[in-house]
């Protein structure tokens, strides 16, 4: 903010937000276009488990920003769509480990390129220098604001 009075459209968050929600709309209409019947928050997860199988719900939670209800939901309908399963954790009867199925890892072949041609066309208006300049920002910010929250 550089003075006391506030204008939503000077807001540095909500172009963030704004940027955001749109990036994660024009991605899903990418999907859509494909044939590909995930949302982004879906690819977001998916892209969780390609990194690590075998994760909990809490860790799937915390690596991707969203509250435990959210992701079993996000879960329920990827199991239903024959991407993921569950199996339990044989230390921990109370959780369970999440898995891809067959149909899921394939499914990195065929959304990759998709979200490669997405991103590319949305970030052409910045250089790639822009671009990491941007990543650097963000992560920076991100980073700041964790400390802050953790640190009082």
């Amino acid at each position: 903010m550089l003075d006391n009075r506030f204008s939503l459209d000077e807001s540095v968050a909500y172009a963030i937000a704004r940027t955001g929600k749109a990036i994660k709309f024009e991605l899903r209409r990418y999907f859509r276009e494909a044939g590909i019947d995930i949302t982004s928050e879906q690819y977001a997860l998916l892209c969780r488990l390609w990194e690590k199988e075998g994760r909990s719900q809490k860790e799937l939670a915390e690596c991707s920003f969203k509250d435990t209800a959210n992701i079993t939901r996000m879960i329920d309908v990827l199991e239903g769509k024959g991407v993921v399963y569950r199996e339990r954790d044989p230390k921990d009867r109370r959780t369970y480990r999440i898995y891809l199925t067959q149909r899921g890892k394939e499914l990195k072949e065929t959304v990759t390129p998709i979200v490669l041609a997405q991103g590319e066309r949305a970030y052409s208006c910045l250089t790639e220098k822009e671009q990491r300049s941007l990543l650097d920002m963000l992560n920076r910010l991100y980073n700041h604001i964790s400390y802050m929250r953790d640190n009082g």
